[in-house]
C-alpha cells in the first residue's frame, strides 16, 4: 500500500457525432423550464425577472434590452479591471459607491476598485469562433484528438487537491481545497443601490472540481480549452491508502458527461475561469498587456442543487435565473459579459504585511475590457471559458498585484466567482464557485512552450 495525492486525470476528445440522440448527449439541449431555453436572440433573454443588462457593442445580435440596469448599477460595489488585448467590455460602474463594507458596516466606501485602464479602446467581438466544419446542428462538436504530449501537460499541470482544514494545507507544495461559498459576502435586497447590504452566499452554484497552473512565456490566446482536454468530472480525490490498481478503477468509474438538465440551453457542463496573471512589473510609459507570467484555470461543474433548479425539481433562485441570463447572452452583450466579478480573500492577512492593499482583501472585482468569453464542445461535453487578462490591468492595480507575488508562495487565498445583480429580482448573489490556492510561487506549474499553446480545437457557439 501506498500514499497517493489523486488529481482528476484527463483523457483525450475523440468523440464522433451522430444525428441520434442519446440520454444526455450533445444534441439539442432542452430545460424542461422554457425560461432557460436558449433564445433565438442572442441577448434577448430576460429569465432573471428583473432588467437586462442593456447596451450592445455592435457586434453578434442586437437585441440587448436597454430597460432600467443603468440606474441600479449606480450603486455597484465592483471593480473594473480592465481589457486584455481588444477583450471587450465596458467600465460601467467608475463612480460607483457601495455602502457596507464586508463586514456589513453602514459606511459608504469603494467597494470594487475601478482598474480599468483610462485610455479608450474600440471593443473587439468576444463571441466565440464558428470556425468548425461541422454544420450539423444535433452535433455542434467536431472531433478533437489531443495527442499524448497535451495530456501529460494538463496532467503536470493539474494542482493536487487537499480537503479537511486549510490549516492543515502542506506548505511543500501548492495545492487547492474545495470550499463551499458561504465565506463571501454577497448582494441583497431591497433596494441595494440604496441600502448596501451583504449577506454571506448561499453554498455556491457549481463547484470547482479541477485546477491547472502553468507557467507562460506569452499568454495562451483563445484560452485553454483550444489546447487540451478537459479534466474528467470526478469527485473530489485527497489523500488516501490506495494502490495502482484500486487508482484505476476509481478514474475508470467516472468520466465527463454531458446533462440532460441543459439540453437546449447554453448553461455548460463545465464552467472555466481562466486568469493570465503578469510575473513582471508594469512600466508606465510602455503598458503591455501580454508578457511573463503564470495562468491559473479552475473548471466547475454544476451542483445537484443546480441542476434540481434548472429541472424544475426545486423552484430556482434569483441566483440561479441571473446565472442562466448570463450565459444567454455574454458573448454577445458586452455589458452583461460585465457583470461576471471575482473575489479573493486572503486568509491570516495580518502576517502578510500589506500595506494599502489589505483594505482591498475580499472585495469584488468585475472583470470588464480584461475579460472574453468562448464556448463550445469537446465530444459532448458544453464548455464556457472566461479568460481575465491581468497584464491589461490599469498601471497601479497591476503594480498592487504584482508587488504581492513573492508572499504568493506563504500564502493561502480563497478564491470565488459570481455575477453581479443589479435589481431586487436578482438578488440575493450567490457564488458560482470557489476554492482556496495554498502557497502558489512564481516557479508553480510547468512552463508551456509556443507549440504547446498553438489550438488543436476551434470553439463553438
Amino acid at each position: 500500500m501506498q500514499t497517493t495525492i489523486l488529481t482528476p486525470s484527463v483523457a483525450s476528445v475523440n468523440a464522433s457525432c451522430s444525428t441520434t440522440t442519446t440520454t444526455g448527449g450533445g444534441g439539442g439541449r432542452k430545460s424542461r423550464l422554457g425560461l432557460f431555453r436558449k433564445s433565438s436572440s442572442a441577448a434577448s433573454s430576460n429569465s432573471g425577472g428583473g432588467e437586462a443588462a442593456g447596451g450592445n457593442n455592435g457586434q453578434g445580435n442586437d437585441s440587448s434590452n436597454n430597460n432600467n440596469n443603468n440606474s441600479n448599477s449606480s450603486g455597484d460595489d465592483s471593480t473594473n479591471n480592465g481589457g486584455g488585448n481588444g477583450d471587450s467590455n465596458n467600465n460601467n460602474n467608475k463612480n460607483g459607491k457601495d455602502k457596507g463594507d464586508n463586514n456589513d458596516e453602514n459606511k459608504t466606501e469603494n467597494d470594487e476598485e475601478d482598474n480599468d485602464k483610462k485610455t479608450k479602446r474600440t471593443p473587439q467581438s468576444s463571441s466565440s469562433s464558428s470556425n468548425s466544419k461541422n454544420n450539423n446542428p444535433l452535433c455542434p462538436s467536431s472531433t478533437t484528438i489531443f495527442n499524448k504530449e497535451r495530456i501529460e501537460f494538463a496532467q503536470k499541470s493539474t494542482l493536487p487537491i487537499h480537503t479537511g482544514s486549510e490549516s492543515t494545507a502542506p506548505t511543500s507544495h501548492p495545492s487547492w481545497t474545495p470550499v463551499d461559498g458561504t465565506e463571501f459576502k454577497v448582494r441583497t435586497g431591497p433596494n441595494y443601490p440604496k441600502n448596501g447590504q451583504k449577506i454571506n452566499s448561499a453554498r455556491s452554484l457549481y463547484e470547482v472540481y479541477a485546477v491547472r497552473f502553468y507557467q507562460s512565456e506569452k499568454r495562451t490566446l483563445g484560452g485553454a480549452t483550444r489546447i487540451m482536454p478537459l479534466p474528467e468530472m470526478t469527485p473530489p480525490r485527497t489523500v488516501i491508502e490506495i494502490d495502482e490498481q484500486q487508482q484505476q478503477m476509481q478514474m475508470d468509474q467516472s468520466g465527463n458527461k454531458s446533462h440532460p438538465e441543459f439540453k437546449e440551453t447554453k448553461i455548460p457542463d463545465v464552467l472555466v475561469v481562466h486568469f493570465f496573471l503578469p510575473y513582471e512589473p508594469p512600466n508606465m510609459f510602455k503598458q503591455k498587456d501580454d508578457g511573463r507570467g503564470g495562468e491559473c484555470v479552475y473548471y466547475l461543474r454544476p451542483s445537484q442543487r443546480f441542476l434540481d433548479e434548472v429541472s424544475g425539481k426545486i423552484p430556482p433562485t434569483p441566483a440561479t435565473k441571473l446565472f442562466i441570463k448570463w450565459c444567454n447572452e455574454c458573448e454577445s452583450d458586452f455589458k452583461m459579459r460585465s457583470r461576471f466579478k471575482c473575489m479573493a480573500l486572503v486568509r491570516d492577512i495580518e502576517k502578510h504585511n500589506m500595506g494599502l492593499l489589505k483594505s482591498y482583501n475580499g472585495k469584488p472585482v468585475l472583470i470588464t475590457e480584461s475579460g472574453r468569453v468562448n464556448s463550445g464542445y469537446h465530444g459532448d461535453i458544453r464548455y464556457l471559458e472566461m479568460t481575465a487578462n491581468v497584464h491589461y490591468w490599469a498601471f497601479m492595480a497591476k503594480k498592487g498585484f504584482v508587488s504581492l507575488i513573492p508572499k504568493f508562495k506563504s500564502m493561502q487565498m480563497e478564491v470565488g466567482f459570481t455575477i453581479e445583480a443589479h435589481a431586487d429580482s436578482e438578488m440575493p448573489e450567490c457564488m458560482l464557485g470557489s476554492t482556496t490556492l495554498s502557497y502558489i510561487s512564481e516557479s508553480t506549474g510547468p512552463l508551456i512552450s509556443e507549440e504547446m499553446q498553438q489550438p488543436v480545437h476551434e470553439h463553438q457557439s
